[in-house]
């Protein structure tokens, strides 16, 4: 299933394309359009075959078969991509960016094209395509009205350190679990809260068993779609040019979608009868400090500084 370039020596080239959602998902929807780009700009001489939904692996597996040329092109993440790329934990720490022109102005400037550099030349992976993630809010049983009152608070977090780390230093209980047990243990109050992008609160009904939205903005990050820097060496150069075009046709399917899903995702959850609260956010920034010091190599926190220099 994940052999590279399967008959890139006959007239039509195979790519494998693996990623954890469902196809209906934004990242779905830009696994889709990348695949039907490619097949219509090549005249059918090159396809690629979607495996949605973890059939491949989760994340971990896929960006270690890109690495090494067993998968072509991988979903990714930069809280997973830091286990084999460092500097990525840069963008995983809360609060690192201002706002989506921040995160913007990063990637696509000097030091995000030096990560990307970085990637082929350490790690034989090409972006493809770049995706920002929707902001992350907190979603709870209890009302927030600033972080005094997350203290002692049971959160669900994904299991990424920085995360982790920040919820603990502003004085709430983060306890990671795997997304598909998050309802379950909410019903149990196991946890009292979670936090995700509005679209996955939505998406997952969440609703149904909580009652507030805390529009905290705590966490911006990156997806990406990553191509095997191995398959991309074997491929014609028009072939080349094609699926790396097809990245940017993804790439707008993806944030056309997440736009959509975001802005119509906070009016159900008030439908549905969440309420959205104000919060200061401020004394949350206060409260974790200098997080980036304690996750960042000494050559990284520059990094994370001169980001906050972006204007």
């Amino acid at each position: 299933m994940l052999g590279a370039v399967a008959g890139a020596t006959a007239q039509e080239v195979t790519l494998r394309l693996g990623h954890i959602f469902a196809d209906t998902h934004p990242i779905g929807i830009g696994a889709t359009a990348l695949s039907d780009y490619v097949a219509k700009e090549s005249g059918g001489r090159m396809r690629i075959v979607v495996f949605p939904a973890s059939q491949l692996g989760g994340l971990r597996a896929l960006e270690d078969a890109a690495a090494s040329g067993l998968l072509d092109i991988t979903q990714s993440s930069a809280p997973s991509l830091q286990a084999i790329y460092e500097p990525a934990a840069v963008l995983t720490i809360p609060y690192a960016f201002r706002d989506a022109a921040h995160l913007q102005a990063a990637w696509s400037g000097s030091i995000g094209q030096k990560m990307r550099d970085d990637l082929v030349t350490q790690n034989e992976l090409r972006v493809l395509s770049t995706f920002p993630q929707p902001p992350r809010h907190i979603s709870a049983n209890d009302p927030i009205a600033n972080v005094d009152d997350l203290k002692g608070t049971r959160i669900r977090v994904p299991q990424v350190p920085s995360w982790v780390a920040f919820f603990e230093k502003i004085g709430a209980v983060p306890t990671p679990i795997e997304l598909g047990e998050l309802v379950t243990s909410l019903q149990l109050g196991i946890v009292t809260a979670q936090e995700n992008p509005y679209a996955t609160i939505e998406s997952m009904k969440l609703s149904d068993v909580q009652t507030y939205l805390v529009p905290t903005g705590h966490v911006r990050t990156l997806d990406f779609f990553l191509l095997s820097n191995a398959t991309y060496q074997k491929l014609p150069e028009d072939l080349r040019k094609i699926v790396m075009d097809g990245g940017v046709v993804a790439e707008k399917a993806v944030i056309a979608e997440w736009e959509k899903a975001s802005e119509s995702a906070l009016a159900r959850l008030q439908d549905a009868g969440m309420k959205l609260l104000d919060v200061d956010v401020q004394s949350i920034m206060d409260a974790s400090g200098d997080l980036y010091k304690e996750f960042l190599t000494s050559e990284n926190q520059k990094v994370f500084e001169e980001i906050q220099k972006i204007q």
